[in-house]
């Protein structure tokens, strides 16, 4: 079985917090099953660079523990109160010393209901209070249209610049403590 990667400082420490609608914590291996099902889908796969398709158990698994990515990223889930299932999934990854950069993923069956700009209202303060000294970024393909309105609603904007990751743009949450400029692009 795979090993939760805990190795990123700061956020293996993260705790539980709420919104108006869910409740949110970092996940873990046994909530793999869930993450499999919720996250296999064209809808979810296609518009997500790092995502496979069909997203199976073990993809599950290894998205958890972090394994096999450089970038070591942590996965934040978001539960429905009222129905107990995991609806929002924001992924988390510190970028060398500079940088904090977020995205998210909504289950297909609760797609437009608002659940993705609730759930990044709900991190990002707690983001600015642990990282005060990181940009808040987020990378997202400009064909998700509802993934960019989601992000220039909470602030994100684009100058057009490419991601880590091509295809993606890259944004910067405004308002937020900017490291110098030299630093902004370095590695990690």
């Amino acid at each position: 079985m795979a090993r939760l990667n805990t190795e990123i400082p700061d956020l293996g420490d993260l705790r539980p917090f709420r919104s108006s609608r869910m409740t949110f914590r970092l996940l873990d291996i046994d909530d793999a099953p869930e993450l499999q099902v919720m996250t296999d889908s064209p809808a979810i796969t296609s518009t997500i660079s790092f995502l496979t398709s069909p997203f199976s158990i073990r993809n599950a698994w290894e998205l958890i523990a972090g394994e096999g990515d450089e970038w070591r990223p942590r996965f934040i889930g978001g539960w429905l109160f009222e129905s107990r299932r995991l609806a929002v999934v924001m992924g988390v990854i510190l970028h060398g010393a500079h940088e904090l950069e977020v995205g998210f993923w909504v289950r297909p069956s609760l797609h437009r209901k608002g659940l993705a700009k609730e759930a990044m209202e709900a991190f990002l303060p707690l983001a600015k209070t642990l990282f005060p000294l990181r940009l808040l970024v987020a990378e997202c393909t400009p064909s998700n249209v509802p993934a960019v309105k989601v992000l220039n609603a909470l602030g994100f904007v684009t100058d057009g610049a490419t991601g880590r990751k091509p295809p993606r743009s890259r944004f910067e949450l405004t308002g937020c403590t900017a490291p110098p400029p030299e630093a902004r692009r370095g590695p990690g």
